[in-house]
């Protein structure tokens, strides 16, 4: 049991999105609750496995929460 929280605990933090706040303020979005879905999405996303790479993480996040009217 202990080996499996550990290796739980490593799949976790391996599964922080590489991109930041700056970033994604960067890309066009504004800060605000949106901030806190992207990175729980990110997260799961890279939890499960489907996001890798920051590119990978940039293309998720511009497919799943495309920016309206230039906002």
């Amino acid at each position: 049991p202990k080996k499996e929280a550990l290796v739980d605990w490593q799949r976790f933090v391996d599964s922080a999105p590489t991109l930041t706040g700056r970033d994604v303020r960067d890309l066009g979005y504004k800060p605000g609750p949106l901030f806190t879905r992207i990175f729980d999405a990110l997260r799961q996303a890279r939890w499960e496995g489907k996001l890798r790479t920051r590119e990978e993480e940039i293309r998720f996040l511009q497919d799943t929460f495309p920016i309206q009217n230039g906002h």
